[in-house]
Order: C-alpha cells, then structure tokens, then sequence
C-alpha cells in the first residue's frame, strides 16, 4: 500500500480513510505494508499510536524538502510526485522484488510509483478534469499548472489496467481517459465509533462549512455560501451566526473577515467542537470530483446536511430524509432557516443520516468491496 498522506484518523480527509482501511484490511487477517508520505508530524504521530497492529508494517516518510532546481527538475520528470521521497521510492522497490499479492496505490499521483506493476490497483479519489474544468487561469502559471495537473492525470490513468474511484461520474470520466481498464465504484469509508452521535438540537442558531480551503470545491462552496446564501438566510434570522473552519480558511477568504454574523477560523487541531457547535452543515458545492468527507462527518455526529446536487454526489442521501438538496440559493437559505430551530425534521433527519453512515459508508461493507476487488485482481493476475 502506498498512499500521499498518513493514515491518520483525525488528519485531513484522505488520511481519515486511509486509517479505515489500514484499521480494516489488518482487522480482517491481512498482512499490509503501508508505505505513507505525509506533511504534518502531528498526522504521522497519531497515525503510528493509533496503528499498533501486529498484521501492519507502516512506514512514514516525511514530503522531501529540495531545492529550487531539483523541485524543478522533479516536476519536469514526474509531475505532481512531489510526496515522493528518495527513501520512499527505495523502499518500495525493494518490497516489490521480496514479492507480494496487491499493489494498491491511493491517489492518482501515487500512480508514479507503479508503472509497469502487476496486479497493481489505483485508486482515484479526486479528478482535477473535474474540479477546475470551470475555472479560468488568472495568470500564464496558472494555466500551465491547470494544463500540467490534467495531463499528468490523463497520463497516469491510462497505465493501469485497474481503477477504482468513489462516484460513479468519476466513473465516466476516468473510463473516457482509459477505456481498456476496468473501472471499480467503491466508496470510500469514515469510522463511526470515532463519531459520537448526539441528536440533541445546539442552543444556538450557528450555520457552518468545514472543510480545507486549500481545495477548491470546498472553497467555491464557501464562496457561494458567503455571497449568495448567507444573505438570504440572515434576512430570515438576524440572529444566526456563519462559522467557517478549515485549512488555509482566513487566507483564503480574507475578504469576507468583516462580514457580519461570520467568524472564519483555520487550521485547527481537531474539528469535532467546532461540529458540535453546528446546528446546520451547509455545503452549496458548485463543482468537485470524489466524495465530501466533510458530509459524512456531519452525518455521522448528528448535524443535518444543505447541500447541492453538487454536494452530495457519491452519497445515496435522499433530499428530505437525510439531508436537504437543491441547486437553488433561495431553497438552499430556506432550508437552512427551517433547521435553525428544534424540530421533529431535524430529528428525523439525524437520525437517518447516522443510520446511512452506518450501513453504507462504515468500514464493514466498503472494506468488504475492496477485499472483493483485491480477489478479483490476483485471479486475473493483472
């Protein structure tokens, strides 16, 4: 197993699935050689705590740290591989001559490290086909890094004979890049024992998105929701407040500081006050490829979930029973208002979002899919 982050329960998103799985597949009896990069030594500490386990062998490797000409000289050979450390790389090489069943690569650019494997499996969480085909470049860089990410990406699809992704639209987009591989929809998974679940309503009419803003869906969702649903639902009840939580959030939404009723806060230790504090998740996505970790979670700790179709692609929440769902400003702020408030739909609506959680996006049933999928690979042997 390789992955770009450590498999960290309380890190960012990726790493909260990557722990799932390492937890999972050792769980189940598997021997597993995790091979992790990772950018915060806070992830790698919770991560080596946390994954005791005599069936996993993790190693972490902090992002490599290189000069302006060899960063350039990286990026020119093996765009995007930037996670890639010297000792990674060795590493891996040796493991792959001492043998073994699967090589399971999480991300598309950990697809570097697998060109020309064997019963090699890529797993593609994101598409940046997909989250920056509607923005324009504001600068010559800027578009040859948008450029740069989308061929690299088509590049890397098109070597392997397997691919898994989360939605099935990513579905789509990855077949059209690759149309002899087998393309896989499996979902990735959160841990709901890491979630207490409280159906109480908060005393407080607080509306919120967390997320990192280093990603651009989550940061458009912000953008949307500060510029043209906020407003709405501020008309209704004077007395809500906006919490914006996320890496990089007050830099990059340093115009909205001042707005009023919104505080904006970043790069916080452990997100799970700043749920609790939440009467409303609200995630008006206008575009984005994979799955919104960041639903899942709120689903998982009780807090109802405004979002777009946008949003919830990946998830099977129904609008009106699990969350609410429309591409509309106007229904979006109206939506919000209604839940700002104890309410039996607030309840009702906890209540089965956990329950979705749980039966469908919980370790059980989406590691299930995976060991089915490693079976198939080493019956086909490729």
């Amino acid at each position: 197993m390789v992955s770009t982050e450590a498999p960290d329960p309380f890190g960012n998103a990726v790493g909260r699935w990557y722990y799932v799985l390492a937890k999972g597949l050792c769980e189940r009896g598997h021997r597993v050689r995790w091979l992790a990069a990772y950018t915060r030594e806070a992830f790698a500490t919770r991560a080596r705590a946390r994954l005791q386990h005599h069936h996993l062998d993790l190693t972490l490797y902090p992002y490599p740290t290189r000069s302006w000409s060899t960063s350039k000289w990286q990026t020119l050979r093996r765009p995007y591989g930037y996670f890639i450390s010297d000792s990674l790389a060795q590493d891996l090489k040796a493991e792959l001559r001492r043998g073994y069943d699967i090589l399971h690569l999480e991300s598309a650019w950990a697809g570097w490290l697998g060109l020309g494997a064997p019963r090699s499996l890529l797993s593609v969480l994101s598409l940046a086909s997909v989250d920056f085909a509607r923005t324009v470049p504001r600068s010559v860089s800027g578009l040859v890094s948008k450029v740069l990410m989308k061929r690299t990406e088509q590049r890397l699809i098109s070597q392997f004979d397997t691919i898994r992704v989360l939605t099935p639209r990513d579905a789509q987009v990855v077949q059209g890049l690759n149309r002899r591989a087998r393309i896989v929809t499996i979902p990735l998974a959160i841990d709901p024992s890491l979630y207490p679940f409280k159906v109480e309503q908060p005393p407080n009419a607080i509306v919120g998105l967390i997320g990192s803003m280093h990603w651009l869906p989550t940061r458009s969702a912000a953008v949307r929701l500060l510029t043209s649903v906020w407003p709405r639902v501020r008309a209704s009840r004077s007395d809500a407040r906006l919490l914006l939580v996320g890496w990089g959030a007050r830099k990059s939404l340093a115009r909205f500081a001042d707005a009023p009723g919104v505080t904006i806060l970043e790069d916080v230790a452990d997100s799970e006050p700043y749920f609790r504090r939440l009467s409303v998740l609200a995630y008006p996505a206008v575009s984005g490829s994979g799955m919104k970790v960041k639903l899942l979670e709120a689903m998982a700790y009780g807090v109802p979930v405004v979002t777009t179709s946008e949003g919830v692609v990946g998830i099977d929440a129904a609008d009106g029973v699990h969350a609410f769902v429309s591409d509309e400003d106007e229904i979006l702020a109206d939506r919000i208002v209604s839940l700002l408030g104890p309410s039996q739909t607030g309840r009702r609506m906890r209540l089965a979002a956990r329950r979705l959680v749980e039966d469908r996006y919980s370790p059980i049933p989406v590691i299930s899919q995976i060991e089915s999928l490693y079976d198939e690979i080493c019956q086909s042997g490729s």
